[in-house]
């Protein structure tokens, strides 16, 4: 009985001497909270710096930070001065916070973002490079970038396409700062900032991750915080479903490498002739990703030195093509010839 009674009345100044009291302070918004063993001090306190006859306000801001004194004895104390015209100025000066609603992937160029379109990067090389060699310099530095998505119809499936189409194309904007060791990137949401920091800015490069993309290899930069990771060990926690194998990163920059020496082919059916490109159907895929069915423009650009032949509604002809563009409705990139089938599906001599 005695020993709960002891034990009852340790417990009792333990609390005492640990739980702390709310004190708001009246120096603009200062808030301590006090333990008769430690105190930790939030600060917003208002300073006014006069000018020399103080008979003027030359300047007013706050003291922000915090303060922390165990026993009496201050072991933190981060408070820094920041001045109101500084923070307006800041606050209207803010690139992302000011964005506009109906701000382009145009835009977006203009003003020196590295753009990059479906996860592809197609403008800002250069200053991307800068930026890598800055930060591997340890030199402080700043990059904005522009992510713009769309949505290709057939390349969905037909109810997810329906529940989303109304979101999209769609554009994000974040920048990406190094400074002091560190990165952060930052952006908006529905008008309030996200940002995050990480400790390293890793370089990845690789074959794709499935079979069927249409690229041949990759180059990422991705923000984490653990120099040991490697892309495979990411993406497998991404595919993951057991808790906790995520591994929390950041893609910030992706180049896909694709391979133009590879010739695919297909027969098809000329559907209608523009004039520098035409729509066809293919009616037998013999390699590549296009599908039997598929809806495919054509540039009439091409490759082979004999150019393209004349083309008329219903014909029947062959492409050799390499890779495409994912657009509202496919488009080859290269094509290097295009001939002419007989009712057999052979190619009939030029």
């Amino acid at each position: 009985m005695k020993k709960k009674i002891v034990i009852g009345v340790v417990a009792f100044f333990v609390l005492v001497l640990l739980t702390p009291v709310r004190l708001q302070m009246k120096d603009g918004g200062s808030v301590q909270y006090k333990a008769v063993l430690y105190s930790v001090t939030k600060y917003h306190q208002i300073v006014m710096e006069m000018d020399d006859e103080n008979e003027g306000v030359v300047d007013s801001g706050h003291l922000v930070g915090w303060g922390v004194e165990v026993l009496g004895l201050e072991i933190l104390n981060n408070a820094k001065y920041v001045s109101d015209t500084d923070s307006i100025r800041e606050e209207q000066t803010d690139f992302l916070k000011n964005i506009s609603q109906d701000y382009t992937l145009e835009d977006a160029r203009i003003d020196g973002c590295v753009c990059f379109d479906n996860g592809n990067i197609t403008e800002g090389q250069k200053i991307w490079d800068e930026f890598v060699n800055a930060t591997n310099t340890q030199e402080n530095a700043t990059v904005r970038l522009a992510f713009y998505y769309s949505l290709d119809e057939e390349q969905c499936a037909p109810e997810y396409y329906e529940s989303v189409k109304d979101e999209y194309p769609v554009l994000y904007i974040q920048e990406l700062t190094y400074k002091d060791d560190s990165y952060t990137i930052r952006w908006f949401e529905e008008g309030e900032e996200i940002k995050k920091t990480y400790k390293y800015l890793m370089k990845y490069e690789g074959e794709p991750e499935s079979e069927t993309a249409l690229y041949e290899s990759y180059l990422r930069y991705v923000l984490t915080n653990d120099n040991t990771v490697t892309w495979e060990q990411i993406w497998r926690g991404l595919a993951s479903s057991k808790l906790g194998d995520a591994i929390d990163h950041q893609v910030v920059y992706q180049k896909y490498n694709y391979n133009h020496n590879t010739q695919e082919y297909c027969n098809a059916k000329v559907l209608k002739v523009y004039e520098d490109c035409f729509l066809a159907e293919c009616l037998d895929v013999t390699s590549g990703l296009l599908k039997t069915g598929a809806k495919v423009m054509v540039p009439k650009k091409v490759v082979a030195a004999a150019g393209v032949p004349e083309l008329n509604t219903g014909d029947h002809i062959r492409i050799v093509y390499n890779g495409l563009k994912r657009t509202k409705t496919e488009e080859m990139k290269i094509v290097y010839a295009i001939y002419h089938l007989d009712e057999e599906g052979e190619i009939i001599s030029q």
